[in-house]
């Protein structure tokens, strides 16, 4: 090769590698999440952008090809830290993917750094791995280094100072190329914010509150002003009967998993010992609004699909103070910097704790929610309200050595929604595949026994006799369906069919039957139980009502949005991805199939179905305003 080649090839190669790793990282969290693929063309002018900012103070010595050893380290550390803070973000975003549906963001890695030993345990990964893994960082960034210092001698620098020598305009006219780079990018950012939702780093600062989650609707003017009207006439009811209230979310929780819903695996001996007494109404066919926590909790609290949460949403809290009474949230789990959900719950909740209270303590230890329940007590002045956020079947949660009862030997692999097909998987992925089922079943039963200890602590602050306690989730949660695992992605079954559970003993007879069942239906229920009424702009419906149901909800994702309805008795459901406008359509009940064929089935792609595909995707259009031809939230 010549001597005049070489130094072309190395740039050729530091170029490749610092934008190959980023493109090929992005392209897959693009995909795992379902985000549009251009995305990753935003991606590439963003790693553009940073390494001609990194460049640009090092210019004038690179083009004349006179840059000192120290200059070249330093630029070589700056490029070296880049990179490596970026593949930390790519590995930690695919980490969160897997446990939580959702990208990594600043105030988590801070959240859960300070918790590293207590989260290694809680994602069984042995302390002993602690050390190699750090070596492993260090590893990665010295090679990283070296790379980039040897391609700056053999490379980078000759190419510039040859660049120059020929021309000393062109040097001006790189600086200028790359000030001009650098401000296109700022420029793009600031006035097409929307599109830059679609870059993975964009994706993951969508974290510093409302207005950046892709929720759809949620600014539209007409909307606010409607919720505001509505909020400003709202008045409880003329005869108010006001009762102990208790919401209990356990988070990731899906019923078909539940013994207590007929699952075969005994993971809800306390539950399901109420049941059988009469003690406890089980409401089948419940949903979720959609597939993570945000959407879920605030769905609930606010009686409001995804696509119609406003910033900081109008909700039980607020209605139930215009009524006398007190709330309090007791959360397990970091709400404070999961995505500004603290902040979301707004001024009417008297009390808040969650995790980040407790910094000395892992944020999803259930049992720090006991310790927080003893101290506080329930309201003594006024009618109270509570809202207790469990993280025990989360992957995340801590479960406590009595509750772990199944291992990987004896794992369940039961589905009613979808076949597990663990005979497809790798030695290795069955292994570590049941390790992550057992584990989901012990959180359950720990979840349980939590349950069992709040009703002790419930009847001992006497308020159990006349409390109405509905107990729920915020999603469900992927064993393996289709591929997938955790939660987020698309609204299939086993991600929003969720437990709905409701204990009253003051209630003459059970709740009346309902075909269809949504979280926006729990505030409701909570508001009539204590005879309010509930805000006209809320969208679900008091269960008490036997004059009432729905005959279709909506089921949002970030990927995608669509309907569950009912059409001639039978349970449909329609899908709409939205980077690309891709239709589904999947019978749920009725159809002839067995156990999650629906889903595995797009009854779209068959014309003998376009009938009732236009049916349904002009009932999701009028239930969410959102019209084929829109293929972003």
């Amino acid at each position: 090769m010549s001597t005049s080649a070489r130094p072309r090839l190395g740039l050729a190669v530091f170029v490749a590698l610092w934008f190959l790793p980023g493109l090929a990282a992005s392209a897959w969290l693009l995909d795992a999440f379902r985000m549009p693929w251009t995305g990753v063309l935003l991606h590439a002018a963003l790693l553009l952008a940073l390494l001609l900012s990194l460049l640009l103070p090092f210019m004038p010595e690179l083009l004349r090809n006179s840059s000192g050893r120290l200059a070249r380290g330093l630029l070589a550390v700056a490029l070296a830290s880049s990179q490596f803070l970026l593949l930390l973000f790519y590995s930690l975003s695919a980490l969160g993917q897997r446990n939580w549906g959702n990208w990594m963001n600043w105030e988590l890695l801070l959240a859960y750094g300070r918790q590293l030993p207590d989260l290694m345990s809680a994602l069984d990964v042995p302390m002993a791995w602690l050390l190699p893994l750090l070596l492993g960082l260090a590893l990665l960034w010295a090679l990283l280094f070296l790379a980039y210092r040897h391609l700056l001698d053999c490379a980078l620098c000759p190419c510039c100072g040859r660049a120059s020598e020929k021309s000393p305009r062109l040097g001006l006219g790189i600086l200028l190329l790359q000030l001009l780079l650098i401000a296109a990018c700022q420029q793009s950012y600031s006035l097409q914010p929307q599109l830059w939702w679609q870059e993975p780093i964009r994706q993951a600062r969508m974290n510093d509150g409302f207005g950046e989650a892709g929720m759809g609707q949620m600014l539209d003017p007409a909307q606010l002003q409607r919720e505001r009207e509505a909020v400003r006439d709202y008045l409880p009811g003329p005869a108010p009967q006001p009762r102990p209230l208790v919401l209990i979310l356990v988070d990731a929780l899906r019923s078909d998993q539940m013994q207590v819903y007929g699952g075969p695996t005994p993971n809800t001996p306390f539950l399901n010992r109420l049941l059988s007494e009469g003690q406890l109404q089980r409401i089948d066919h419940a949903y979720s609004v959609c597939t993570v926590s945000y959407c879920g909790i605030l769905g609930t609290l606010s009686s409001r699909y995804w696509h119609q949460i406003t910033p900081q949403p109008w909700n039980l809290a607020d209605a139930l103070q215009r009524a006398g009474y007190e709330s309090r949230f007791l959360l397990s789990g970091d709400h404070t910097s999961y995505y500004g959900m603290r902040k979301m719950y707004g001024p009417a909740v008297a009390l808040i704790r969650d995790g980040s209270d407790t910094p000395d303590q892992y944020s999803n230890d259930d049992q720090v929610l006991l310790n927080t329940l003893d101290q506080t007590g329930w309201p003594s002045d006024k009618p109270g309200f509570m809202y207790l956020h469990l993280m025990s079947a989360h992957r995340l949660g801590r479960v406590a050595a009595e509750h772990k009862l199944w291992q990987a030997s004896n794992a369940p692999a039961w589905s009613a929604f979808a076949a597990i097909r663990a005979s497809d998987e790798s030695p290795r992925e069955q292994e570590g595949n049941a390790r992550a089922r057992a584990r989901y079943h012990n959180g359950i039963r720990q979840a349980d026994a939590m349950i069992e200890q709040i009703f002790a602590r419930l009847e001992r602050f006497k308020v159990l006799d006349k409390a109405l306690v509905i107990i729920s989730s915020d999603h469900g949660e992927y064993l393996g369906e289709h591929g997938q695992w955790s939660h987020g992605g698309l609204p299939l079954e086993p991600a929003v069919r969720i437990p709905l559970l409701i204990y009253d003993r003051l209630a003459r007879q059970p709740l009346p039957e309902h075909e269809l069942v949504s979280q926006v239906d729990i505030a409701p229920t909570l508001l009539q139980a204590a005879g309010l009424v509930a805000p006209r702009h809320w969208v679900g419906m008091p269960l008490q009502d036997a004059g009432r149901s729905h005959q279709a909800l909506v089921l949002e994702s970030a990927e995608s949005s669509g309907v569950v309805a009912l059409i001639d008795g039978r349970r449909y459901k329609y899908l709409r991805l939205l980077s690309s406008g891709e239709e589904r359509l999947h019978a749920l009940q009725g159809s002839g199939r067995g156990p999650g064929e629906g889903e595995a089935r797009n009854l779209a792609t068959d014309s003998a179905n376009a009938a009732l595909l236009l049916q349904l995707r002009q009932l999701h259009q009028r239930m969410t305003g959102k019209s084929a031809a829109t293929v972003n939230p």
